[in-house]
């Protein structure tokens, strides 16, 4: 994850290519590891052109598929939005690990890459101090006391950040029309300001309650404003239904999925039945 090259080193491959062995040494100590990807935006068109040249001194990339990025707006206001009759959103306790780990797991089991966490670890995780907790804060959707969602609320800010360096003359003129008309957008910070982002993890809907997607997902941005956020992200394959029932579109950047091979690592079994959706928060 995070690969990112500076544009004066572009035509060095030398770089990635001891970039690529340092990875591939670590590989060699986890014993348990056997395969390995790789994000790219779409739009990195430079990046990508040379992942996919196939020069013998990198690993060979091929390409999975492709995701969508979402970033979304959290909505002004101080009061949550009301939930209809029969459902309840709590935060998740120690006794809600299996329920999670069900909930990971059947929402996962459709994807490539997709997070799987048993219900040992939930524990682990719930158990732990609040403010040492690697998420933030974990939400259960229930309908009639039965566990139909989840969604993670992860502030990342304390560990990595995302500032602003400039704008294209196009982004530049779409700001400076917003803020004329008094439409600011958190999407759109002043060049050297910080993205107030909060990450989504584990969203998840039992395909029953399918309709109740878009309801959570107010709920988790409604929280993260809470903790200071102004922009959530979360990560959905195109071929997802939420996708489409969400209706968040026009806020999703396109992000292409690759397998990492290493000559010597050895062959990942082969699997062109699921479509990737690996979690973002952890990109």
């Amino acid at each position: 994850g995070l690969l990112r090259l500076a544009g004066e080193y572009s035509r060095h491959v030398g770089v990635l290519e001891h970039g690529f062995l340092a990875l591939r040494n670590f590989a060699h100590r986890l014993e348990f590891a056997d395969e390995f990807f790789t994000a790219v935006s779409h739009d990195d068109v430079r990046t990508r052109a040379l992942l996919e040249a196939r020069l013998p001194r990198l690993p060979r990339h091929v390409k999975l598929g492709a995701v969508r990025s979402l970033l979304l707006p959290v909505p002004p206001g101080p009061a949550a939005p009301e939930l209809p009759e029969g459902y309840a959103l709590e935060p998740a306790e120690p006794r809600d690990a299996k329920d999670l780990e069900g909930l990971l797991a059947a929402s996962g089991a459709s994807w490539s890459y997709a997070p799987a966490i048993g219900a040992a670890q939930f524990t682990a995780l719930l158990t732990q101090d609040r403010d040492l907790r690697p998420v933030s804060d974990l939400l259960v959707l229930r309908h009639n006391g039965l566990a139909v969602g989840c969604v993670g609320v992860w502030d990342q800010r304390g560990q990595r950040q995302l500032i602003v360096e400039g704008y294209s003359t196009a982004a530049a003129l779409k700001r400076t029309l917003f803020s004329l008309v008094g439409r600011g957008t958190p999407l759109m910070p002043a060049p050297g300001d910080r993205l107030e982002l909060v990450y989504l993890p584990f969203f998840s809907i039992r395909h029953s309650h399918a309709e109740a997607g878009a309801m959570l997902l107010r709920q988790a941005l409604h929280h993260a404003g809470t903790l200071g956020g102004q922009v959530c992200a979360l990560c959905l394959s195109p071929q997802n239904p939420l996708f489409n029932q969400l209706d968040i579109k026009d806020h999703a950047h396109g992000i292409e999925v690759y397998r990492v091979v290493f000559p010597s690592v050895g062959p990942a079994a082969e699997n062109r039945l699921f479509a990737p959706q690996p979690e973002l928060s952890l990109l």
